[in-house]
């Protein structure tokens, strides 16, 4: 069982760029793919490909790009104009509307379930008030899953929109999602890296009888996961914060809230989120072999790119995430260790075309 992985924020924006190219270089990428997983923004990718990927390599190829095009779309929701900075400001509601996503993701996925999607996912997301991961999946588990690790039974009828707001609500910047008893927030909230709660749902999948272990199904899986990390010069910024500070606590790092929040704004969201993704790359690289799992995590300007999305026209953003993956591909490092071993491990190699059988004389 094939999995690709999408982290959440601004990597997923990114991916999608180098998925495309990947998949020119090793054409049947997308073909192979048997279960789609994603956090936030990455699972809006996912969700896309598991709509609209086909068998047919040559137009797998247009609907990555088709892909880009919609992640280049979904850039102008995440805008911050005077109405929803006074949102923010004021603290009475989430930043942004929630009926502008829906109605963007509505025009993409149109009125398909969960249920009713052909191809496998597992979207990541957090119960805001039961504090429990949730995980949105068609995959069927025959038998009783970890009771702490709440799984959306397949045949639940919650629109594939629903499930991606559900793994994108990222308090007071979007609205939790309700659905039935569940009360949805964003999956970078537990993890922005789903490629373990991939794994762990896909083993499940494969059991066969009571008693079975799920970690006996690990050497039927093979992962490509896909992130980014923080560039070491914005690296940098977030730690010194702001203006480089001075004070006594600076040097000892008995740090209280001025240090914290008002010196060093972004901290503190910086270690969740790459904490959290670096800790699941490090548990799926133990668990799995190199053949068995790789990740794609370049560095980018992820800082720069958020400030982009929130406050300059979508053009500047689109450009700074053409340009990243362009300067990724002119490294021949880069392009020959992703593309070997997507090629040796991850792609199947096509059964042989049958000689014709010569007719008797």
């Amino acid at each position: 069982m094939r999995i690709l992985s999408f982290d959440g924020a601004s990597a997923a924006a990114l991916q999608i760029r180098l998925l495309h190219d990947f998949e020119r270089r090793c054409p049947g990428l997308l073909r192979s793919v048997d279960v789609f997983a994603g956090t936030s923004d990455g699972a809006f990718m996912a969700l896309y490909l598991a709509i609209h990927a086909t068998d047919d390599d040559d137009e797998n190829l247009k609907v990555l790009e088709r892909a880009v095009q919609f992640s280049n779309g979904m850039i102008p929701l995440f805008r911050v104009n005077l109405c929803n900075a006074l949102r923010l400001v004021t603290g009475v509601r989430a930043m942004l509307l929630e009926k502008e996503f829906r109605e963007y993701l509505q025009k993409h996925y149109g009125d398909m379930t969960l249920a009713g999607l052909k191809r496998k996912v597992v979207i990541l997301s957090f119960d805001a008030f039961n504090w429990v991961p949730r995980t949105y999946s068609n995959l069927r588990v025959p038998f009783v899953p970890d009771p702490h690790f709440i799984f959306a039974p397949p045949d639940d009828p919650i629109s594939l929109v629903d499930v991606g707001l559900a793994s994108s609500a990222l308090p007071m910047v979007l609205p939790l999602l309700r659905h039935g008893p569940r009360t949805s927030a964003d999956g970078g909230v537990v993890a922005n890296n789903p490629t373990m709660a991939a794994v762990s749902r896909a083993c499940q999948s494969m059991l066969t009888a009571p008693g079975q272990r799920a970690r006996d199904q690990l050497s039927n899986l093979r992962v490509l996961s896909l992130g980014a990390r923080v560039c070491p010069e914005e690296h940098f910024g977030i730690i010194t914060g702001l203006g480089r500070p001075t004070l006594p606590s600076s040097k000892s790092l008995d740090w209280g809230w001025i240090e914290w929040i008002l010196l060093r704004p972004m901290l503190l969201g910086e270690l969740t989120f790459q904490g959290s993704m670096e800790m699941i790359h490090y548990e799926a690289d133990c668990l799995l072999t190199d053949a068995q799992y790789h990740r794609i995590n370049p560095m980018m300007h992820e800082i720069q790119a958020v400030f982009a999305l929130a406050f300059k026209p979508a053009k500047v953003l689109i450009k700074q995430l053409d340009k990243e993956a362009a300067r990724l591909f002119k490294d021949p490092l880069f392009v020959e260790s992703n593309v070997l071993w997507i090629k040796t491990h991850f792609v199947p190699p096509l059964p042989p075309i049958p000689l014709p059988i010569p007719l008797p004389e």
